[in-house]
């Protein structure tokens, strides 16, 4: 387990195995937090709400206009949503990026 040393101002280097386990990058964020002696690390997506929450409505009226066109859904839900989650993360990425 490798060591991280506090350098002046408090800041760390997180180690190279580790970054590219979690695929952080510069810039990304990490939410911190205590529990017991143990301090932890968790990466965060940040998405700006008004842009998602209209992605999410035009995807939500294409998925209701293909359900009054066809009574029963024979592809499903996921199919018509799937484009546009590809869309707004990139695998591989940390960070939710405008289309």
């Amino acid at each position: 387990m490798p060591l991280v040393k506090v350098k002046e101002k408090f800041q760390i280097t997180l180690p190279v195995e580790i970054r590219e386990q979690l695929r952080l990058g510069v810039g990304d964020l990490l939410e911190a937090t205590i529990q017991g002696q143990t301090i932890v690390l968790k990466p965060k997506d940040v998405v700006d709400r008004a842009q998602t929450r209209q992605q999410l409505i035009e995807v939500m009226d294409r998925v209701h206009a293909k359900r009054l066109c066809r009574k029963f859904c024979s592809g499903g839900r996921e199919e018509a949503v799937a484009p546009v989650c590809v869309g707004i993360k990139r695998p591989g990425s940390r960070t939710v990026r405008p289309q």
